[in-house]
């Protein structure tokens, strides 16, 4: 697959790139991330479509979760198509420690917070069927120190620091690449997505 392959020499050899742009199934023409409109917004602070998801949220406390989910965004997306945006960027979608999916913990499922994986599949179909398009970060570091990798024994040389809860993974590692490279491509063919943004590169 050609996309695979671009990705993997962008990523591995600069690891610089801040979006992966790929052709939505919906998309009449060929287009590159210049001729989209972007609406970025966090899942979290948008708007509340379901309440099974409300567990220890507190819309009082702008440090915690405030129920923002996969279910409130399709249900306002008719507000976003009216704004004439072509891209919903939602930030990272990944289990987390913070509201603004800045602490993920693993590359592998959903915050549940946000939703499930089937929400989050119809929140994509809900904006493709409107010529519109998601797109979701991908943080390559500034994780969260219990981050799965960085818990794991056989992968202590991937974590190049800690400090104050936040792990930073060391580029230099050839597995480290690797890894991201493969979670990338698998987010790519899994989801009918718009685009990837790679965020917290050094």
């Amino acid at each position: 697959m050609r996309l695979n392959k671009w990705i993997s020499s962008t990523v591995a050899a600069l690891l610089l790139a801040s979006t992966i742009a790929v052709a939505p199934s919906y998309a009449e023409e060929e287009r590159t991330i210049v001729d989209e409109s972007i609406y970025d917004v966090l899942v979290d602070r948008f708007f509340n479509g379901s309440g099974s998801n409300d567990e220890d949220v507190d819309t009082q406390d702008n440090t915690k979760f405030n129920g923002g989910d996969f279910v409130g965004l399709s249900n306002k997306v008719e507000f976003v198509a009216q704004l004439g945006y072509t891209i919903m960027s939602v930030g990272s979608v990944f289990p987390t420690e913070r509201y603004d999916g800045g602490l993920v913990t693993s590359y592998e499922g959903f915050e549940p917070h946000f939703g499930t994986e089937e929400e989050f599949v119809s929140m994509i179909n809900t904006y493709n069927s409107k010529k519109m398009g998601i797109m979701i970060d991908f943080p390559l570091s500034n994780v969260s120190a219990n981050h799965e990798w960085a818990t794991t024994a056989e992968k202590a040389n991937w974590v190049k620091s800690v400090d104050e809860g936040v792990a930073k993974f060391d580029f230099t590692n050839n597995d480290v690449k690797a890894a991201l490279i493969e979670q990338v491509v698998a987010l790519v063919e899994k989801y009918d997505l718009a685009g990837i943004r790679l965020t917290n590169i050094e």
